[in-house]
């Protein structure tokens, strides 16, 4: 039997490994459970939790700050000069990546002198 005839066998289904004896069928059984293993942390890794968009908008310029799941953050650049604008794109921009907005823009209502227009909106991962 060659390495490629044993390759395509299930290896849980034979007590004999790729080499023709017993022992080489818990390297082999192993190895398959790693990779399953592996395969089922890159599924769950690559979820999407939900994130929180806040848009910050001062004088001409309107920038955009993703507050993660676990409280990280990320800043994301906007084309927009408008608050409206801004919303827009970034709604747009979530859903092409595969989030789906969950609620309306909600305006801050803590406007601090100097600080400009806040709005912020939520988005959960498309089932």
């Amino acid at each position: 039997m060659s390495f490629t005839d044993w390759s395509e066998r299930d290896c849980r289904d034979d007590r004999r490994g790729p080499r023709g004896d017993a022992e080489g069928t818990s390297q082999v059984a192993t190895t398959l459970d790693t990779l399953a293993a592996r395969c089922n942390t890159n599924r769950m890794t690559n979820t999407k939790s939900p994130i929180e968009v806040w848009l910050r908008q001062t004088n001409l310029t309107v920038d955009c700050t993703v507050v993660n799941e676990d409280e990280s953050t990320e800043d994301y650049n906007v084309s927009s000069l408008s608050m409206r604008g801004a919303q827009r794109e970034m709604t747009g921009y979530f859903i092409r990546e595969g989030y789906r907005p969950d609620g309306r823009w909600t305006p801050t209502t803590e406007a601090v002198h100097d600080a400009g227009v806040e709005a912020w909106r939520r988005f959960k991962a498309s089932p």
